[in-house]
């Protein structure tokens, strides 16, 4: 099962191979997938009877969020 954000063998290429802001546009598109997916798995978890794991998870989704939103804004702005 692929989780959402895991690069296969082709785009870990086109990441290796890439240099200067080509690298830093594919590695923030790349980190959002991969954040957006971490925050789908943690969302149900935050609901977890066992108690760290449900406090695990918020801190998960909550940290994720704000990191989402600050990959998006270099990318917006470029700084």
């Amino acid at each position: 099962m692929a989780m959402a954000g895991i690069l296969n063998a082709p785009e870990l290429l086109a990441l290796k191979a890439a240099r200067g802001k080509k690298l830093d546009g594919l590695y923030l598109v790349d980190m959002t997938l991969h954040h957006q997916g971490a925050i789908a798995m943690a969302i149900p978890l935050t609901r977890s009877k066992n108690l760290e794991v449900a406090s695990l998870s918020r801190s998960i989704v909550s940290s994720q969020r704000d990191e989402v939103a600050e990959m998006r804004r270099i990318m917006m702005t470029g700084k």
